[in-house]
């Protein structure tokens, strides 16, 4: 498998060797959840834009070769996820496809792609069922690429109108084994009115305070 380049231009003061295709994963020196980071992204080759399209839920691979804003790309390549999703992840497949997907944006624009899916997971443009799989799919990427961005809107999620979102972004917030997200998800619990997710919730935080 070949190499590919790390596209997003952070501070080096903290860095590990990547499990993926990336030689080095980046996550920025600051943790916070009030400051909008804006991350320094590169523009994907032709080659590769040209490959985006040839399945269901397209993944992004290649190199970077210009340093030129990809907003509007990476928007419509959010959009299109969205869009196939919402219609209903009805087989394992369909699931596996979107996490390929979404894991591929993530590792590819980092901070910008957490940025772009946020509206549809806290804006409510995504449908529960794939909103979940979203803040699952998220909790699962071994990498600390977008680690704080992830934590973020995974603590955003909290406060959806849906239950079943709720109930997801409180798992993935389990999965992430972050005390950090203690006191959000305690802010959850005081709001929350369905006992059961009141009762996990209780479970998370509990579990998170144990942890070092």
């Amino acid at each position: 498998m070949s190499t590919v380049p790390l596209l997003i231009d952070w501070d080096l003061s903290r860095s590990k060797p990547a499990p993926f295709s990336f030689e080095w994963l980046i996550l920025p020196s600051a943790k916070s959840t009030d400051i909008k980071i804006e991350p320094k992204i590169q523009q994907l080759s032709s080659s590769t834009i040209g490959a985006v399209g040839n399945t269901p839920f397209s993944l992004l691979t290649g190199t970077s070769t210009e340093q030129l804003p990809i907003t509007d790309y990476l928007t419509k390549q959010i959009t299109d996820l969205y869009n196939l999703a919402n219609d209903g992840l009805f087989e394992d497949e369909q699931i596996r496809e979107f996490w390929e997907a979404l894991s591929a944006l993530l590792l590819t624009f980092g901070d910008a792609a957490i940025e772009g899916i946020a509206p549809y997971i806290i804006g409510e443009k995504a449908s529960a069922e794939s909103a979940s799989e979203t803040l699952k799919c998220l909790s699962h990427q071994e990498t600390l690429v977008a680690y704080d961005y992830r934590i973020w809107i995974m603590e955003r999620a909290l406060q959806s109108p849906s239950s079943w979102i709720r109930d997801a972004a409180a798992l993935a917030l389990e999965s992430m084994d972050d005390r950090t997200a203690i006191p959000y998800i305690q802010e959850a619990l005081s709001k929350e009115s369905n006992e059961s997710l009141r009762q996990y919730l209780q479970t998370v935080i509990g579990y998170l305070s144990r942890k070092r």
